[in-house]
């Protein structure tokens, strides 16, 4: 009984840190769009550019769907940043919890 609820306490920390790093790759992705918002039609380009070069056609659908939803940021970042702030709450308070 008791080895079951230390696999499930072990399995709930898991979770945990899973959330914060959601909750923190959020804010990173938050932190890169201030920086860049400006030039992320330069650097899309260029990542794009240089993922096909080292990686040819590999996951190209979703390269593109990142890309455009990327471009969709840089024209609404404000919003985008707020959204990405609200997610990482999410993330955070669920790891919390």
């Amino acid at each position: 009984d008791n080895r079951l609820r230390g696999e499930s306490s072990e399995s709930i920390k898991a979770v945990a840190v899973y959330e914060v790093a959601k909750g923190i790759g959020a804010l990173l992705g938050a932190g890169a769009l201030w920086l860049w918002h400006t030039d992320l039609e330069r650097w899309l380009a260029t990542a794009t550019a240089t993922w096909q070069q080292n990686f040819g056609y590999l996951l190209a659908p979703q390269v593109e769907s990142t890309v455009r939803i990327a471009q969709q940021a840089s024209k609404n970042w404000p919003l985008f940043l707020l959204l990405i702030f609200i997610y990482a709450a999410i993330r955070f308070i669920e790891a919390y919890g």
